[in-house]
């Protein structure tokens, strides 16, 4: 957006404390609200609730933008963007690129059935546009919008300046740079660090590799460490990082794993870098 020559006001949540703002050129201004992540320590939902100070920080940027972009049908801040936006006449695009997903348990489910058909219902009804990534999301917003005529489908696409195969010397010094000198797998987990993520799965398939074989578990990604119950043998945990980093981890690893739960995540944009990247990815579909 901004080589577009754009100017962006990124309003999002605070990530459990932990926010990470990547370096931004300076037309992009990043504001953190305040949320509790009862849900997501609970019951490893990741939903943040937002303190009061959400609908002032949307009610000043959405009379600023000339279109407002939300993330996400179900989150209380697209609620409020699209229904300001749509109150101040601004033009509303929806991107989602999970819709209706099956979660951990059937309640769990059920809310989630719940959010789709109340707080999803009016998020689809109030963009102007919804884009999506893979047509299982598309035919979730479809039903909930009641009208395909609005729908953007748009493949991941990957840049291929920063995503591409290494040569052996750059992937020799990519190697030495994380400290992995010697001949030992690395296998890599990016995403975020959830139960729908599949990471309890893997934590417990090295656990039992282990037992044969020596590999070092890198994972990568925004949540709650403390679901890693670390430390762990073997068991590295990288905080966020910037993209050009996360590129570096995908040219230096032997094998991307991303277990999420069946009919969850489609093909990733994930899985398409690190394919892009060389590395040989293992997932669930």
């Amino acid at each position: 957006m901004v080589e577009a020559g754009c100017e962006v006001a990124h309003v999002t949540s605070d990530l459990l404390g932990q926010g990470h703002s990547p370096n931004y050129p300076p037309r992009v201004r990043v504001i953190r609200i305040p949320a509790w992540h009862g849900l997501e320590r609970r019951a490893r939902l990741a939903y943040p609730v937002y303190s009061p100070r959400l609908l002032s920080v949307l009610w000043r940027e959405v009379r600023w933008a000339d279109v407002v972009h939300a993330h996400g049908f179900i989150f209380l801040s697209s609620v409020a963007a699209l229904s300001l936006a749509a109150h101040f006449g601004k033009p509303r695009l929806l991107t989602d690129h999970g819709g209706i997903m099956p979660l951990a348990t059937p309640w769990l489910d059920l809310l989630m059935q719940i959010a789709a058909r109340t707080l999803g219902r009016w998020t689809t009804r109030h963009a102007n546009r919804l884009v999506v990534y893979n047509v299982r999301v598309l035919a979730d917003l479809e039903f909930l919008s009641g009208t395909g005529c609005k729908s953007l489908f748009l493949p991941y696409s990957v840049n291929s300046a920063l995503f591409h195969p290494p040569t052996p010397d750059e992937r020799r010094r990519l190697r030495e740079r994380l400290g992995w000198q010697d001949e030992r797998p690395r296998v890599l987990f990016v995403g975020r660090i959830t139960a729908d993520k599949g990471i309890l799965l893997l934590l417990e398939a090295h656990r039992l590799i282990m037992e044969h074989l020596d590999i070092d578990l890198v994972i990568c990604g925004p949540g709650d460490p403390d679901l890693l119950k670390l430390p762990r043998p073997s068991v590295i945990y990288l905080p966020p990082r910037p993209q050009a980093e996360v590129a570096e981890l995908y040219r230096a690893a032997d094998l991307l794993v991303l277990p999420s739960k069946p009919g969850r995540e489609g093909f990733p944009l994930v899985v398409r870098e690190a394919v892009a990247s060389g590395l040989k990815a293992v997932m669930s579909y």
